[in-house]
């Protein structure tokens, strides 16, 4: 087991180390080297993670719950991702804010095991929820015959459950010391995954299965939604404005034809003459449309047809443009991309780099990594219910039962 303290050793000036009383871990200093700046600097952003995070998970959370127009799967992912989040923030931020003002892990051997571990499961929890919520949209999009029947509540259990215990599944390993285990690392500063005896880590796998492919998923499957919705709103939208064919006219002929029957209304007994005198002007009209059918290519075109092809020529560039919901959609995107790639890819560099050079990590790379790693679970109440209108309103509602209730 992990709680012994001979199968687990921690990671002290690069050589491993067995700490077997609080006492020793409380010895082991931190960040050295690091500016006395940087590490409050660190801090405050810590303060202010939380100050934000906190509150807006929660709120996202009961708004969602208490607005029954939003009962559906997506609000579902949302509210289990808002609830991991709110777990980090109420457990991360603390203990990183102890670390960085004492410069060292006051808070024993089993707190240091079960520190990193929680902290894995929730991340991987966030994340999944994240993967739940792209996946439920592009079939809602793509295969909205599927959706009914995929997306059923037991179905929707089931998909939560998984979500639970996927990532326990690959953290429990660890924390027995059967793949790896939950040690105190001096490079990083932190309690974290660290070699056992066998020289066996989990934390490779771990970073490809959280954050490698998850990404990898968000991208295509992002991607794919908005290039359903850009070439289905071009169909509605030639449909809406087919072009028409330009008209021919032929107003000559219809004059004459006009003049003619009401001369053989007034006049019938000149009907003969009358019958005669329009199959002259007819020949005369058929042999000067073929006189114009002739020179036509060499006539300049009337206005009113350049104004047609210009017409025309502009529904087309505006089929072509992006409309108000495209450009909403794409940003949305863009936030979560950006998002994702600035809560965790720091982490994943500085974990490459170590990696690579074998040494300890850039102090500013370090209280990057840590602090966008705890703002990353601020972003996600504002990104997917801030910038959309339908969770918005279950906000509005929120605020309004208060109001009555205080009333």
């Amino acid at each position: 087991m992990v709680s012994s303290p001979y199968k687990c050793a921690a990671i002290v000036n690069g050589t491993a180390k067995f700490l077997i009383s609080d006492a020793d871990y409380s010895a082991v200093k931190l960040f050295n080297g690091y500016s006395e700046g940087l590490l409050t600097f660190a801090s405050v952003c810590c303060v202010i993670s939380m100050i934000i995070g906190i509150p807006g998970n929660l709120i996202t959370v009961v708004a969602l719950a208490k607005y029954k127009k939003v009962h559906n799967a997506t609000a579902t992912f949302i509210m289990n991702m808002s609830f991991t989040d709110l777990l980090l923030l109420c457990i991360s931020p603390p203990l990183t804010i102890s670390k960085l003002t004492t410069k060292s892990w006051r808070h024993g051997r089993v707190l240091c095991e079960l520190y990193p571990l929680v902290k894995h499961l929730l991340v991987a929890v966030s994340i999944f929820s994240i993967i739940a919520v792209t996946i439920n949209r592009y079939i809602l999009i793509g295969h909205p015959r599927l959706y009914r029947k995929m997306y059923k509540k037991r179905n929707i259990a089931i998909m939560l459950a998984v979500i639970w215990l996927s990532p326990l599944l690959t953290v429990i390993p660890t924390y027995l010391g059967k793949w790896g285990c939950y040690n105190l690392d001096q490079a990083v500063g932190s309690c974290t995954v660290v070699r056992d005896q066998n020289n066996r880590s989990s934390k490779h796998f771990q970073f490809v299965s959280v954050l490698g492919l998850p990404g990898i998923l968000i991208i295509l499957f992002y991607t794919r939604i908005y290039f359903i919705v850009r070439k289905s709103k071009r169909k509605t939208r030639k449909t809406q404005n087919p072009i028409n064919p330009l008209p021919i006219e032929n107003s000559d002929t219809e004059e004459s034809t006009t003049n003619n029957t009401s001369l053989i209304n007034e006049y019938p007994d000149n009907r003969e003459k009358v019958i005669v005198n329009s199959k002259s002007e007819f020949s005369k009209t058929t042999t000067s449309a073929e006189n114009i059918d002739t020179y036509k290519d060499k006539l300049p075109q009337p206005p009113r047809i350049r104004r047609n092809v210009l017409q025309r020529s502009m529904i087309l560039l505006k089929s072509s443009l992006p409309t108000r919901k495209d450009r909403r959609l794409g940003s949305m995107i863009v936030a979560i991309l950006v998002a994702f790639c600035l809560g965790y890819v720091p982490t994943v560099i500085s974990e490459m780099l170590r990696g690579i050079t074998l040494q300890q990590n850039q102090p500013p790379l370090v209280i990057t990594s840590l602090i966008l790693l705890n703002f990353c679970s601020c972003f996600n109440p504002v990104i997917y219910v801030v910038m959309s209108k339908e969770y918005r309103e279950a906000y509005k509602n929120m605020f309004k039962c208060s109001k009555r209730m205080k009333k």
